[in-house]
């Protein structure tokens, strides 16, 4: 006898196949966009750090130095006065003029500031924290820069010396 078609349960083990097929299919989908989505965070957390780290050192290396920094309380804190930690802003001196480099804990965010009646301009983006060591009597700095974004994070450190200190 020759009957053309499929029968009830052929139909159903063909369908079983095929959704054990699609959610395998599906899990690695998945899988593969949270690893994009971590690897992604993970590079554009580094690149951000690459960006601040060089716009740092591009304008401290060269000033004459340190003007002063306003630790995470708000307080401003004398170069001479001050040996290490965790500021909002750091004060520094360029031809004259007191230019700054400033975070709002809040947004994440690093700005810059050609002196210090006007509010700035972003340059960076997911500081968590920004921590500042006076190295060699002031003619350097070490700075630590802690980024996160999301669940990836990274800290980088640097040290700047200072190409027109005067002491």
């Amino acid at each position: 006898m020759n009957n053309k078609g499929i029968t009830l349960m052929e139909l159903i083990i063909s369908l079983g196949l095929i959704s054990v097929l699609l959610m395998v299919i599906f899990n690695v989908f998945i899988f593969s966009t949270k690893v994009y989505n971590i690897s992604h965070s993970n590079v554009e957390i580094q690149e951000q750090a690459q960006i601040i780290q060089n716009f740092i050192e591009n304008n401290l290396y060269l000033s004459s130095g340190i003007d002063s920094v306003i630790n995470k309380n708000g307080d401003k804190i004398n170069i001479n006065e001050f040996n290490e930690a965790d500021i909002k802003e750091v004060r520094f001196n360029v031809d004259g003029r007191i230019c700054s480099i400033y975070h709002i804990d809040n947004k994440k965010k690093v700005f810059f500031r050609k002196n210090l009646n006007y509010n700035g301009y972003e340059f960076g983006d997911y500081i968590e924290n920004m921590n500042i060591k006076n190295i060699d009597n002031g003619s350097g700095a070490e700075i630590s820069l802690k980024l996160q974004k999301g669940s990836e994070n990274i800290s980088t450190s640097f040290l700047i010396y200072f190409r027109n200190y005067h002491n």
